[in-house]
């Protein structure tokens, strides 16, 4: 597999003396699912701002298939790397064609005009996430499962080899979660790379190929699902219990009930 992304020392503070991030360094690949859990203000969605080159890291890098992200320009980095932001609320009803054809914008220069060519593309795309049908149907009047959907083809309209995606599941119900998670592994298999900020530890045990966990802006560890969320790191995570539960190969786990005060187990 071929690196497409990679995160070396990243710091970031939005004011001085008080880091969002600190020296986190991680690596995605091709054809690779990589989730990212941590607590509310642990950096999840800053490192992916960061990762994305929407933000400028006050120490270490960010290097896309070996560059220097800083180094490329709008429209290279887009057509490399694309965010897929957990709420988008358009002003206007456009179509999802329209949706998607906004991840073509790089491509086309201040004033161009879609060609025969993006618009294959964007079709391509919406047919990739299983919205062939649906191009001339109002963004705005579909549900939260189907937007998900055709913000990931908006980063494939862009040509972008890595997505990154901040809790896409986030206010989505099973099945339309399942659909977002079943578009993603298609689209792995293809080649494409993933990086999935999540509050959802079981979402990461059955979906991920590695998991990192970020605590206080810092990468405690990484690597496959089952070697990283253990009891222990899921506690020091949360600060919460966790317990554990078996069906045979699979597994979960679910946050321990408090105890009342004055009762003992």
């Amino acid at each position: 597999m071929t690196c497409l992304l990679q995160a070396e020392d990243l710091t970031y503070a939005y004011l001085a003396g008080r880091p969002v991030l600190q020296e986190v360094s991680l690596s995605i690949e091709s054809a690779e699912i990589l989730f990212v859990l941590g607590a509310n203000g642990s950096g999840k969605t800053t490192l992916l701002d960061c990762l994305a080159g929407l933000r400028k890291p006050d120490r270490g890098r960010v290097l896309v298939e070996g560059k220097p992200i800083a180094s490329l320009s709008a429209g290279d980095r887009a057509g490399r790397v694309a965010l897929v932001p957990q709420i988008h609320e358009p002003v206007f009803d456009y179509t999802i064609q329209d949706v998607v054809m906004m991840g073509r914008s790089s491509h086309l220069g201040l004033f161009g005009r879609p060609s025969k060519d993006d618009h294959r593309i964007v079709l391509d795309a919406l047919s990739a996430v299983g919205l062939g049908g649906a191009s001339r149907r109002v963004y705005t009047a579909i549900s939260g499962g189907e937007r998900q959907l055709v913000l990931i083809a908006r980063g494939l309209a862009q040509g972008a080899g890595c997505l990154l995606m901040d809790e896409p599941a986030a206010h989505l119900d099973p099945r339309h979660q399942q659909d977002v998670f079943e578009a993603v592994h298609e689209l792995a298999s293809l080649g494409r790379a993933f990086v999935i900020s999540s509050h959802q530890p079981n979402h990461a045990l059955a979906q991920a190929d590695r998991v990192g966990l970020l605590i206080d802006g810092r990468v405690s560890s990484i690597g496959h699902p089952r070697d990283v969320l253990t009891l222990d790191a899921l506690r020091a995570t949360y600060d919460v219990d966790f317990m554990l539960l078996f069906d045979g190969e699979r597994r979960a786990v679910v946050p321990e009930r408090r105890q009342p005060k004055g009762t003992s187990r």
